[in-house]
């Protein structure tokens, strides 16, 4: 305890934590194209490790970390010991890791109210905010010079993006309709951002955007006609375009048709290439086991694993990387440990977060390279912190009563 109070004097947690945010996210989303910044993500893991092995007395969290840590730890020391050591197979492992100590750091400066989490998160929404329509005219120039290339159009996100980009809109999207004070703003950006992800052919946006309007009609139970009244309007609107502009058809034909093609048709080729993958993957009993070696598909800092291109496309996501380097069970036990340390962010019903987040991660695994682009993670864990806030929701019935008969109110106060 002596050591952490030392530190808090050496350091202002709260100022150097929010600059080291603020601006990693202003990097992140302004200079998308950029690798550089992503170093920043080391600094932050530094950081963390420094406060974790320095700063803690020993806790319950901590512990149950260490445990799934030294899991880990098992795991790796396993396949060394099988396939040997090399730099990629270390630099795959770091990368699996950094984030468990960067998540547990901001969990512990939120408990022990070390950094104004609720400042630091609405500086992110205004800044997120600018980015988002300054990033409106690149998108949509970048569809209108190569329509065919639809994967690449993120604008200022840079080239290949799509996945990172949706992520960082519902972190928008949720943190408006949390607060619930910019209604118009959020509305704008929901509609905004549906047709900008239909550019940027980000299908898993659509679905990411129906999860969070329906946990907040599930908290607003008197917003649900509303809501209802408003989505038949948008599909009217949306047939009547459809039936009278050309151009507007050949749209939603060619981009819009396509996503919904790729989930519900067995026999389109994007989603029957990932069926093929996995079930190559599968096929082999090292993936039951202790998988190929770390980083022999991986690609890091220039450096290529010695299969990387065994299957075209093995590495497109999260899951096919673990399963295939490292086998099912530790890719589980990856899982469990980022829903472990994801759950410290929350002080009551921690059993039910772990379920929750395991399922939304092994989602997020199947999605995108979740770990291997970490501005995803990140973005995520901004989203995860929204929601893990006790009182972000305001209590507007109390202002009402307040504003609507205040002698009413000092009677309720004193009784």
């Amino acid at each position: 305890m002596a050591t952490h109070t030392l530190l808090n004097k050496t350091i202002d947690t709260n100022k150097w934590t929010r600059y080291i945010l603020v601006g990693l996210t202003v990097f992140l989303i302004f200079l998308g194209k950029a690798r550089a910044p992503w170093l920043l993500f080391d600094l932050l893991f530094l950081i963390s490790f420094v406060y974790v092995c320095f700063s803690q007395t020993l806790t319950q969290n901590l512990i149950n970390i260490g445990i799934m840590l030294a899991i880990n730890f098992g795991f790796m020391f396993a396949q060394l010991y099988m396939f040997g050591l090399s730099p990629l197979a270390l630099f795959r492992f770091y990368y699996n890791i950094r984030f468990i100590f960067i998540l547990y750091f901001f969990a512990q400066l939120i408990k022990n109210e070390e950094i104004d989490i609720k400042k630091v998160l609405y500086h992110l929404y205004v800044i997120g905010c600018v980015q988002f329509f300054l990033n409106i005219p690149f998108i949509v120039r970048e569809y209108l010079a190569e329509p065919w290339n639809i994967d690449e159009h993120n604008g200022l996100f840079g080239n290949g993006s799509s996945h990172a980009t949706g992520i960082f809109w519902l972190f928008l999207i949720n943190y408006g309709l949390l607060r619930d004070k910019f209604k118009l703003l959020t509305i704008s950006l929901i509609f905004i951002s549906i047709f900008l992800s239909s550019l940027t052919d980000n299908k898993f946006f659509y679905l990411g955007l129906v999860v969070s309007v329906g946990i907040y009609m599930f908290k607003n139970p008197r917003l649900i006609f509303q809501t209802i009244t408003l989505a038949t309007l948008t599909v009217v609107v949306v047939v009547v375009c459809y039936n009278a502009i050309a151009d507007f058809q050949i749209f939603v034909d060619k981009v819009i048709f396509r996503s919904f093609d790729l989930y519900l048709n067995s026999d389109n080729e994007e989603k029957a290439e990932r069926s093929r993958i996995l079930e190559y993957i599968l096929q082999s009993r090292q993936s039951y086991a202790f998988g190929q070696g770390l980083g022999i598909v991986s690609h890091i800092f220039d450096i290529d694993g010695k299969r990387i291109n065994i299957l075209e496309h093995i590495s497109m996501n999260e899951a096919f990387i673990q399963i295939y380097e490292t086998g099912i069970a530790n890719m589980l036990v990856l899982v469990i440990t980022f829903a472990v340390t994801f759950s410290l962010f929350w002080e009551k019903n921690r059993g039910i977060v772990i379920t929750v987040m395991s399922l939304l991660i092994i989602a997020m695994f199947y999605y995108s390279r979740f770990i291997t682009d970490p501005r995803q993670i990140f973005f995520f864990a901004l989203i995860v912190i929204c929601y893990a806030q006790p009182d972000f929701i305001e209590k507007k019935k109390k202002q009402k009563l307040v504003r609507r008969n205040p002698g009413m109110y000092r009677e309720f106060q004193h009784s």
